[in-house]
């Protein structure tokens, strides 16, 4: 093989169909036709860049994150042991006065894996020790095992995703129950609301059960608080016509009365006062009624003597 050809690739030699020419004249018509493309020649510094970076996340990071879940692992071993420990307090304490003769403060209220993550790791800021800290105390109410650890952490992303996860859980956990507890007092503030109402309408129709059991053997999962009326406003007569009145069973009405909450600008608390404040007054309507009920009785009686006496 001519020793010229070897310094051209497939690229280059494709170039050349038709009549042969000496390599010389291949090589001046190449310089003449091709110009160095500016654009690709920083794409492949950019890539040579790119392949270093990837060795650095391989070799360093990557390692390196092993490294460091391993020793949290063995952190982690060591504060389980010290914690079911006879003489943990003592250790603990040894622990808190080694680290004051360092000047790395502790106090009473510094978490126990705290104290462990600094006893071990002493040359780290207080933010750094936190998280470390904070993860290995998510690991021990998850019950992780010691051997699960590393494994744990990097499938969560990393030791400040293992803290950011549990507190996100803690937030949705929050939300979670302030959600039902506002459902729960708008359901109790309507209900009041519509006990305490002077406004009503004589419906004689049927209430159409949807959640009814086929048996008809209803139960108060099968059955709301409220009934809906289907109605359609009439612009002519300028009135609101019924057309159906429903009842969509229990579960069906949370999840309305759920959409509703989330639209009412009225506070949780807000709802709660009106639902305690509609008791007080529905009881003194009860207690009214009942007083009336005694003092008809009372003229009722009084007026058959007065009959009688006549």
């Amino acid at each position: 093989m001519n020793e010229h050809y070897a310094d051209n690739n497939f690229d280059e030699l494709f170039d050349y169909v038709g009549t042969v020419k000496t390599i010389d004249v291949v090589e001046q018509q190449n310089s003449k036709s091709k110009k160095p493309n500016v654009v690709d020649l920083f794409l492949e510094k950019g890539n040579e860049l790119a392949k270093k970076h990837e060795a650095y996340q391989s070799d360093t990071v990557v390692r390196g994150n092993k490294a460091l879940y391993e020793l949290l692992s063995s952190i982690y071993e060591l504060a389980l042991s010290i914690d079911e420990h006879a003489q943990k307090e003592k250790i603990v304490k040894a622990m808190r006065s080694n680290l004051k003769n360092q000047n790395i403060k502790t106090s009473s209220t510094t978490p126990f894996m705290t104290v462990i993550v600094k006893y071990v790791v002493k040359n780290i800021d207080r933010q750094t020790a936190f998280n470390y800290s904070r993860a290995l105390r998510v690991a021990n109410d998850e019950k992780i095992e010691v051997g699960a650890l590393a494994d744990y952490i990097a499938q969560a992303g990393g030791v400040s995703k293992v803290t950011k996860t549990a507190i996100e859980k803690s937030n949705s956990s929050i939300e979670k129950n302030e959600s039902k507890r506002r459902t729960e007092a708008l359901r109790n503030a309507l209900v009041f609301k519509g006990i305490l109402s002077k406004e009503s309408i004589e419906y004689e129709k049927p209430v159409v059960q949807l959640k009814a059991k086929l048996k008809g053997n209803d139960t108060a999962a099968d059955t709301g608080s409220f009934a809906i009326f289907l109605t359609y406003y009439d612009r002519n007569t300028q009135q609101y016509k019924i057309i159906e009145a429903y009842d969509y069973g229990d579960s069906f009405e949370k999840t309305i009365l759920n959409h509703m909450q989330k639209r009412f600008a009225t506070t949780t608390d807000a709802l709660e006062n009106f639902v305690a404040q509609a008791k007080v007054k529905r009881q003194e309507m009860i207690a009214q009624v009942a007083a009336n009920t005694v003092l008809d009785k009372r003229t009722k009686s009084k007026q058959e003597k007065t009959t009688e006496a006549s």
